[in-house]
């Protein structure tokens, strides 16, 4: 058990998806896997419900292709039914991105 009483497991994967939501963000992207279903993680909606979109290149060998290999690691078809990124317009990001 970890400190704070969590599997040790669970609370490494939580530490990795962290890490792997925050590499996203920071490639101006979104995860499109509903592990939480909360508002706060209404993807849709907050990529929707920005501002103006601006030129922007996503370059698939050193951005996108490494986080689709880490969310296969981490995200099981037992906690989404899918594992996509969204690629977000830097003018339109989410709020947590910036």
């Amino acid at each position: 058990m970890s400190a704070k009483g969590k599997p040790a497991a669970t609370h490494d994967l939580d530490q990795a998806l962290d890490r792997l939501h925050a590499d996203v963000y920071s490639q101006n992207m979104a995860p499109f896997w509903a592990v939480d279903r909360s508002v706060a993680h209404d993807q849709d909606r907050q990529v929707m419900d920005k501002k103006k979109a601006v030129p922007f290149i996503w370059k698939y060998r050193e951005s996108i292709e490494p986080l689709l290999y880490r969310s296969a690691e981490l995200i099981t078809i037992e906690s989404s039914e899918r594992r996509s990124l969204i690629l977000v317009n830097p003018g339109l990001e989410r709020n947590e991105c910036r």
